[in-house]
């Protein structure tokens, strides 16, 4: 098993700003977050990773803006690694512009997430994690996520010392339901901005899609090692009679911390 600093599996789906209200013709339901930033290999035991994501999410019939979070995640053993993250998603659509969809403006999301390296796999990985999502419009919904992860670490000095390297990428499927609805949200006449029939119901929304990134770590002065990635997302999300392609970029600076002898 190689030292890493690794965030291997979880964070489904969709980069945090991309999903914090209904755009023209789009309702959905707030999706757990989309971001991975490392590859499937597993840290050593004990090891906890400390992670700082910033993305900006953009999309067709939705919503968009920046976000940010924080994860920690713990290694347990050779094969399993368990953590949590929080975070928040500002709508920035309706920030010098007339709102007359009354589309929250935050999203803010807490979520417990876990990794599982199968036979002690390094370059395959499968995660999962349940989680909460609550607007500033008062809209609270349930998420659920799981997928699989892949990619492996090329040494960038000699004899396997210095820099690593890691491409990675795989598919997520995940489901977000609503508990409260909320503020009503309407649909909005684009070219007039105006409300179009009642407010609209939220509804439990699937979400699928992928992600791709690169992950670059080295060791640090105190041994501890440091790491940064940058990732792209794509998502299709759909619930009753509605539906929106989600895409997100965001980076990650982390810090992997030694555990205990």
């Amino acid at each position: 098993m190689r030292r890493r600093g690794g965030w291997g599996a979880a964070g489904w789906v969709v980069a945090l700003a991309t999903v914090i209200g209904a755009a023209g013709c789009a309702t959905i339901s707030p999706p757990p977050m989309v971001m991975r930033h490392d590859g499937p290999a597993p840290m050593e035991a004990g090891q906890i990773e400390v992670m700082l994501v910033v993305g900006l999410g953009l999309g067709i019939f939705i919503d968009g803006g920046p976000g940010v979070l924080v994860r920690v995640l713990g290694q347990i053993d050779a094969g399993v690694a368990l953590g949590g993250e929080v975070g928040a998603g500002f709508n920035i659509d309706h920030t010098d512009r007339p709102n007359p969809g009354n589309h929250p403006g935050a999203l803010f999301v807490a979520r417990g997430l876990g990794r599982f390296n199968p036979a002690g796999q390094e370059v395959v990985a499968v995660e999962g994690g349940l989680g909460l999502g609550l607007t500033s419009g008062g809209l609270l919904a349930l998420t659920a996520n799981t997928g699989a992860l892949v990619g492996e670490g090329f040494a960038l000095g000699k004899h396997g010392e210095g820099a690593v390297l890691t491409p990675y990428g795989g598919p997520a499927l995940a489901v977000s339901v609503p508990l409260r609805q909320g503020e009503p949200i309407y649909e909005v006449d684009l070219s007039s901005s105006t409300r179009i029939g009642p407010p609209k119901t939220v509804t439990t929304t699937w979400i699928l899609g992928a992600t791709l990134g690169l992950r670059l770590e080295s060791a640090g002065e105190q041994g501890d090692p440091l790491g940064g990635s940058l990732e792209g997302s794509w998502l299709y999300a759909w619930s009753d009679g509605d539906e929106a392609v989600l895409l997100g970029l965001s980076a990650a600076p982390s810090l992997t911390l030694a555990g205990s002898e």
